[in-house]
């Protein structure tokens, strides 16, 4: 059977210093302690579903601690150059725990059934193109009792207050070009259907704020706009796509409006739990 591949829109030569750049490392430990990571059994098998360059592993072993420390913990990524990166990023643990990498599509793992306790996986679902398949997949591998946790963003980058409606509607069409089946601006909403159909139990929804602005928009999250516009506009002008309005001027129209005075922006920010049972 041909198995549907992730197609990873954001993918770049510097996409690992992007993901460096734009990780809260603070929201991530509270999203972290929101799911009660502590509950994790010592000497467990944990897997970081689409670990980028590790920084989620990181936190989730530092939260963890020695006496919580898994047995094993799985890093699975598209991307050899991250997964080396991830590997760098956790040497200091390698003395105790068994760090394994593996290049794989989520959407087939390499890993025997009933093998793994906890799965995380942040920030991937919006790039999937068969998330349910995924959803089943990370249920297959679990063993029984084990927990996935799955994360994402809903109408990524949409609310902000104040903003001149050119621009807004602007940002509206650049997304537009990049959604469905590339990415699903809206995935959030759909993670709780994905695990409820896949017949996992102790279904909880935790919701949370993600890149709030308020005010004095920080260096990291206008960076990481900085190097998502760069992106989406290489993605538009490859595909030859006329918006009807001059891209690298949108780019830096949007990149001043981040410093508006009295600005507030948020994304919704998702996490799903399930149990195998």
């Amino acid at each position: 059977m041909k198995i549907n591949a992730s197609r990873y829109v954001a993918e770049s030569q510097d996409e690992g210093a992007r993901l460096v750049i734009k990780t809260d490392r603070k929201e991530l430990r509270e999203q972290l302690k929101t799911i009660h990571l502590s509950a994790i059994p010592p000497s467990s098998v944990v897997v970081d579903a689409g670990c980028g360059v590790g920084i989620g592993s990181e936190i989730m072993l530092e939260l963890l601690g020695r006496r919580h420390y898994p047995s094993k913990l799985y890093l699975l990524d598209l991307s050899e150059q991250r997964l080396a990166d991830a590997k760098k990023r956790l040497a200091p643990f390698s003395s105790r725990i068994k760090i394994i990498a593996k290049k794989c599509d989520i959407v087939d793992i390499p890993l025997s059934a009933d093998s793994v306790d906890f799965i995380f996986c942040r920030f991937v679902f919006e790039y999937l193109n068969s998330p349910k398949k995924v959803v089943n997949e990370f249920k297959r591998i679990l063993k029984p009792g084990g927990r996935m946790v799955i994360g994402d963003l809903d109408t990524c980058a949409m609310a902000f207050y104040p903003i001149d409606p050119e621009l807004y509607n602007h940002l509206k069409q650049l997304f537009k070009q990049i959604a469905n089946p590339d990415y699903d601006i809206a995935v959030g909403r759909k993670l709780f259907s994905f695990v409820e159909s896949s017949e996992m139990q102790k279904i909880h929804v935790y919701m949370l704020g993600h890149n709030v602005i308020h005010g004095n928009t920080s260096y990291s999250i206008k960076k990481n706009w900085e190097m998502k516009l760069d992106k989406i506009i290489s993605y538009i002008s490859k595909n030859k796509n006329d918006l009807g309005f001059e891209l690298k001027h949108f780019k830096e129209q949007f990149l001043l409006f981040l410093d508006t005075p009295g600005l507030f922006s948020y994304t919704p920010y998702i996490m799903v739990e399930g149990t195998k049972e």
